[in-house]
C-alpha cells in the first residue's frame, strides 16, 4: 500500500470576533402609541397579546364588520354564509403569514382607504396564506 504525500498544514484563519463577542441584529423601532398597540416606524400597527390589545383587536374587528354590512369579504368557499353574525367574523390580514405576515398590519384604513377585510372563518381557510390580491380580491 503507497501513501501520498502528507498534507501541508496551514494556520486556519481567525475571526476578528473574541470569544463571548455577541452579533447584534437591529430591531425595528418601535413605539406604543395605544395601549395594547405596538406602532413601528415604517408606520405598521400590531395590536400585542395583552388584554388591553385584544380588546383593540375586537373593536377593529367589529369596525371592519360595521364597515361591510355583516357581509363576508372574501366569498370564495362553497359554504360562506355572506351574511357573518360578529361573534363568527374573522380579521382577514391583506398580506397573509407565507407573504410578509410576519411583519403584521393591523390597521383597518391607510389614508382612509380600507385596508383589512371582516371574513367568515371558511373564506380565511379557503385563501390561507395568499395575499388578497392572489384571491382576486382587494380590500374595497
Amino acid at each position: 500500500m503507497k501513501r501520498g504525500k502528507p498534507m501541508k498544514r496551514t494556520a486556519m484563519k481567525r475571526s476578528p470576533m473574541k470569544r463571548g463577542d455577541v452579533i447584534r441584529r437591529s430591531r425595528p423601532r418601535r413605539t406604543v402609541a395605544i395601549q395594547g398597540v405596538i406602532c413601528y416606524a415604517d408606520g405598521r400597527e400590531k395590536c400585542d397579546k395583552t388584554k388591553a390589545g385584544q380588546l383593540e383587536y375586537a373593536r377593529r374587528r367589529e369596525a371592519m364588520w360595521k364597515r361591510q354590512h355583516g357581509v363576508c369579504g372574501l366569498r370564495l368557499a362553497a359554504s360562506c354564509p355572506v351574511f357573518v353574525p360578529l361573534e363568527k367574523a374573522t380579521f382577514e390580514h391583506q398580506d397573509g403569514r407565507g407573504m410578509g405576515g410576519s411583519k403584521r398590519d393591523d390597521r383597518i384604513e391607510i389614508d382612509g382607504k380600507p385596508y383589512n377585510l371582516m371574513s367568515c372563518y371558511w373564506c380565511n381557510l379557503v385563501k390561507g396564506s395568499r395575499s388578497l390580491e392572489a384571491c382576486g380580491k382587494a380590500a374595497k
